[in-house]
């Protein structure tokens, strides 16, 4: 069984912000850092990101 996917928002420390679809924080993480490059300060699940 697969884990759901939510929308996570990834914050950067230069203040950037990348919303990633993501099963877990870790996965989205690593997708936003593929988007942005540069430190992430924080991870959150998105109001409304319920599982797709």
């Amino acid at each position: 069984m697969s884990a759901a996917v939510v929308t996570f928002r990834v914050h950067f420390k230069d203040g950037h912000s990348v919303d990633v679809d993501a099963a877990d924080a870790k996965a989205a993480r690593a997708a936003a850092e593929l988007k942005h490059a540069g430190f992430v300060s924080k991870v959150k699940v998105l109001k409304g990101g319920v599982p797709k």
